[in-house]
């Protein structure tokens, strides 16, 4: 047993480093909100991890996690205890002046969209506001109160209040008036607003922009989920609305179209590193930069760089270098949903595949009489296509059963079509990347 564990923490250090990290934020957070629960079982994993890392015989490598989770922890205390005194300081003010940092949602009342307080950029605010809605990263200065978050009443509606915190808003501003324009959106702001518009008119031209078609397209593509539940319900309930978010597929698939492009070219193995790992920034940043798209380049970027580096990476490695970065960066990120469905379907994918890929190996068995070297063109064909609906079958098996527990916890959703119906969506998806 010792053995084992002593192999798994010199295989994956960074990763036993990140759910050490982790622990520390679920205690940090669980003290700072008053969360018995979750400061005591924050508190007890990472006490466990603490004794397997130093059972292992690791402890350099022990005391090395445990300050880095120490460093998470107190953090995220930090951060916490400023959204708190954020309000409190806030509360008796009646103006403001901000800078819009999300695409603003336009209503029938007015707009609303995330902002952070200017000149000195130390809280952010929801800002519901009045008149026309302003563009991405302009700075306004408006008349209103300050409120805190709002309460959900309703059992089953979606908690938008615990949805702000972990976007790290401090509370509400009510405006009261249509908001002044004190500057314009700076230049980088206005080459992303630009570009993103560029892109989704280029992605549906020939289309109506306002028919299903084109919702779709730039649904699977940029990540801008339609409001028509004639759409997104039948994605929803066939486990595959994950196509509607720019993640981890996606970046994937585009590194694999950009790999394909550049080799064909003839483009040196380093420079095509390079050019892929920019144009998946740049792709991850027109998109908006969501959180699980951001882990997916981090990993990627990390292995990538193995080509570069000449050294071979392990994925648990990297997931857990992108963990812990993610929870350094922002803490609040492990308390969303789809932070937590993008980390668990990767990991249930590195270490269940070779698991969940057994039961499909009968689709690559081979004639035992016939030698590979005699297959005939049409055999080689099918026997590629046949080793491919094998691994996509055991990977897509992985996903769903490293997905299927949060999806229960989450949204109280179970979809075993979904192994299917991921088979089905991947080609279609890669085409529309394409």
């Amino acid at each position: 047993m010792r053995a084992l564990l002593r192999r798994g923490v010199e295989r994956h250090p960074l990763l036993w480093a990140a759910l050490l990290a982790v622990a520390a934020v679920l205690t940090a957070d669980g003290v700072e909100r008053h969360g018995l629960v979750l400061a005591w079982t924050g508190g007890l994993v990472l006490l466990l991890l603490s004794c397997a890392v130093w059972l292992a015989g690791r402890r350099t490598l022990a005391l090395g996690c445990l300050g880095v989770a120490l460093l998470a922890g107190g953090l995220h205390a930090v951060r916490l205890g400023h959204q708190r005194h954020a309000l409190e300081a806030a509360l008796p003010g009646l103006d403001c002046t901000v800078r819009v940092i999300s695409v603003p949602k336009s209503s029938g009342r007015g707009w609303s969209a995330m902002v952070i307080s200017s000149p000195d950029g130390a809280s952010r605010w929801w800002f519901r506001g009045t008149g026309a809605a302003p563009a991405f990263g302009e700075t306004l200065h408006a008349t209103g109160r300050f409120e805190e978050l709002p309460v959900t009443r309703n059992p089953g509606q979606f908690d938008f209040k615990d949805w702000l915190f972990r976007q790290g808003a401090s509370g509400v501003f009510q405006s009261r008036s249509p908001q002044q324009r004190v500057a314009a959106p700076g230049w980088i702001d206005r080459l992303t607003t630009g570009l993103r518009q560029n892109f989704s008119q280029a992605i549906t031209r020939g289309l109506d922009p306002l028919g299903p078609e084109a919702a779709v397209i730039r649904a699977m593509v940029l990540g801008e989920i339609p409001p028509d539940p004639a759409i997104t319900d039948p994605f929803r309930t066939s486990g595959t609305l994950h196509a509607f978010s720019v993640s981890g597929m996606h970046v994937a698939m585009l590194g694999a179209i950009g790999w394909f492009l550049l080799r064909s070219a003839g483009v040196p193995r380093r420079a095509a590193v390079v050019i892929l790992i920019a144009g998946m920034t740049a792709y991850v940043w027109i998109t908006g930069m969501s959180p699980p798209a951001i882990r997916s380049l981090t990993m990627a970027t990390v292995f990538l760089s193995g080509f570069l580096l000449r050294r071979r990476g392990s994925l648990a490695n990297i997931l857990g270098f992108a963990l812990l970065a993610a929870v350094l960066l922002a803490g609040h990120l492990i308390f969303l949903a789809g932070v937590q469905l993008s980390f668990g379907v990767v990991a249930a994918i590195a270490f269940w595949t070779a698991y969940t890929a057994r039961p499909f190996q009968w689709l690559t068995a081979m004639d035992p009489y016939l030698p590979r070297q005699l297959y005939s063109r049409p055999q080689r064909l099918w026997l590629w296509c046949r080793k491919w609906l094998a691994g996509t079958l055991g990977v897509s098996t992985a996903a769903t059963l490293g997905s299927l527990p949060l999806l229960i916890w989450h949204f109280g959703l179970v979809s075993p079509v979904s192994i299917l119906a991921g088979l089905m969506m991947g080609p279609l998806i890669f085409a529309l990347m394409s």
